[in-house]
């Protein structure tokens, strides 16, 4: 399948969705937002990732392509094109659902536990300060102790994930050295649902991610078949 995705900073990146394309014989397409691309058609569009970036669904204003992309997600759903969201991406959806996107009143950033809904645990990377509630129709997939909503299916064809099973440790790396700022910004206030710069690196040198890119293709696989 031909697949674009969109990406709004450059160091938030398809990571090792790439590799998971590749193994599967999809072909992956790049929508730079913030290089000025323009956002495709939904005739252009077979599949949809919508990636992570520090901004939020909010700031329309300050990002006109973010109303399109919530345009084109909208009108894929309809059609029943496959989406796909993680983070921001995932936000970007459950809005264009109907569901409310707001901030937490504090931070998730680091490795930290998630239960899927037969109380499975794995750790995965979160970074994010806002969240968003279950759109109508939508069914649960996760959750945390810092939030409660973490991902959702909606139908056969959309699947959303506040956290990152994509990163690599060299993505993980990145996201710091670009939202340092965040990262400091929240340890100094409320830290409870935040890891220190070195906690979140001693975990990234031990994480198993081949169990991360597993969990992410059983969620891929039905989505792009």
């Amino acid at each position: 399948m031909n697949i674009h995705y969109l990406q709004h900073e450059s160091f938030e990146t398809p990571a090792r969705i790439t590799e998971w394309a590749r193994r599967e014989g999809h072909i992956l397409h790049g929508i730079h937002l913030y290089r000025g691309d323009a956002v495709p058609s939904p005739d252009e569009v077979a599949g949809l990732i919508i990636m992570g970036g520090p901004m939020s669904v909010h700031d329309e204003s300050r990002y006109p392509w973010m109303k399109e992309e919530k345009q084109l997600a909208s009108a894929l759903f309809q059609a029943g094109k496959p989406v796909f969201g993680v983070c921001l991406g995932a936000q970007i959806i459950a809005q264009a659902l109907g569901a409310t996107v707001e901030p937490m009143g504090y931070r998730e950033i680091g490795w930290w536990p998630v239960k899927d809904g037969n109380s499975n645990d794995f750790t995965a990377f979160h970074w994010h300060g806002e969240c968003f509630s279950l759109p109508a129709g939508a069914d649960p997939l996760f959750s945390t102790k810092a939030w409660r909503e973490q991902g959702f299916r909606y139908g056969e064809n959309c699947v959303a994930l506040q956290f990152h099973l994509e990163m690599d440790r060299a993505g993980v790396l990145s996201l710091i050295d670009n939202c340092r700022n965040e990262l400091e910004d929240s340890l100094g206030s409320n830290h409870n649902w935040v890891q220190s710069e070195k906690e979140i690196k001693l975990f990234a040198e031990k994480m198993d991610y081949e169990r991360l890119m597993q969990i992410l293709s059983e969620l891929l696989n039905p989505l792009f078949s």
